[in-house]
């Protein structure tokens, strides 16, 4: 059974669904901009017969705050936040687009509280030519003024944030989604680059890889130590692609997995819907074996 809750934070309130059992591992989602703990439902429902899982909405998002004052730090903190109040030590996370970016902010602050980090076409905090976002037209379930507080800061990010992300200690997986999303494979090869013991596996299915390539997306995940059967499963994932076969390179020198991309119609983000209102798509995702 899924159960919406709220916790304030710093003064401000921040929503969440949590479903599973008491005492599973927890898992944390972020989703990404313009997205809420809501498009997360399948993820949820999947992971919890033996896990833990919170879905949050991020400040500005679904039923958490509106706020006077957005920022990549202050959703950071909201996150951290969030674990303290819920007496959380230790957890799993996994975020996608902004999320994965409040995700490695988060473990490059607190490096011992995540111990797998999945970060789902996120990109790495290089600068980037701005350009002013139109908004929607209609009922948001965001703040706009959000969107452009945050915008601004991913086009001019702290230099400082690059070198944090040497401070991660979690076992991390960085899923790209092709030559059809929108975030540079620089910017996916530089997390892997600069995370210690970082992988790369790129699923051709554009930016929402988990909503367009489902089973893809569940069958891949953070390395264990020395686990040869975890370097086998990320193979098939990037060679088999809805049940027909698709080249592959196997591992690079710095540990990464790449397949030819998929031909034909391209997903595209709940990030990019965010500010071009485009509908919104669900997601699914399997829990992970236990040797994970």
């Amino acid at each position: 059974m899924t159960q919406r809750r709220v916790v304030t934070v710093g003064g401000v309130r921040l929503a969440y669904e949590v479903s599973g059992p008491p005492d599973g591992d927890p898992l944390i989602l972020l989703p990404a901009l313009g997205e809420t703990a809501g498009h997360w439902a399948p993820v949820r429902d999947a992971m919890a017969p033996g896990r833990r899982v919170y879905a949050v909405d991020l400040r500005g998002h679904g039923r958490s705050d509106r706020t006077d004052r957005y920022s990549l730090e202050l959703m950071r903190d909201d996150v951290l936040g969030l674990l303290d109040a819920l007496g959380l030590d230790r957890v799993d996370l996994a975020g996608h687009s902004l999320g994965g970016f409040v995700a490695y902010l988060v473990a490059q602050a607190q490096p011992w509280r995540v111990g797998r980090l999945v970060l789902e076409d996120a990109p790495a905090p290089f600068p980037r030519e701005p350009v002013v976002p139109v908004r929607p037209g209609g009922e948001l379930d965001f703040d706009w003024a959000m969107v452009l507080a945050v915008r601004a800061q991913l086009d001019r990010p702290d230099p400082a944030w690059l070198e944090g992300l040497g401070r991660i200690t979690a076992r991390t997986l960085v899923l790209g989604g092709g030559p059809t999303s929108h975030v540079p494979h620089a910017h996916l090869a530089e997390l892997v680059r600069r995370i210690p013991g970082a992988r790369l596996t790129t699923v051709p299915a554009g930016h929402l890889i988990h909503a367009a390539a489902p089973r893809e997306f569940t069958r891949v995940r953070p390395s264990s130590p020395g686990g040869r059967r975890c370097q086998a499963r990320w193979r098939r994932t990037v060679t088999i692609w809805k049940g027909r076969r698709v080249s592959a390179v196997a591992p690079s020198a710095a540990g990464a997995a790449t397949a030819e991309p998929r031909r034909g119609r391209s997903s595209r983000s709940l990030s990019t819907a965010a500010v071009t209102g485009n509908p919104a798509v669900r997601v699914a995702l399997a829990r992970p074996p236990r040797d994970s």
